[in-house]
């Protein structure tokens, strides 16, 4: 029976650490998802720039 508990244990404490590590790289995802959309409005606004520089 102690095996078993010990076992149940092990499983738990795995999954926790599981659940952390896919915590981190969610907020991970989330922070680059970020970062492209800023990076896409400047190139955005940039290209729209040179638009106008070319017309003008």
């Amino acid at each position: 029976m102690v095996r078993l508990e010990e076992k149940v244990k092990a499983q738990a404490d795995a999954m926790k650490s599981q659940s952390d590590t896919i915590r981190g790289q969610q907020q991970r995802i989330e922070d680059l998802t970020g970062r492209l959309i800023r990076l896409e409005a400047q190139l955005d606004m940039l290209m729209a720039a040179a638009q106008l520089k070319r017309l003008g």
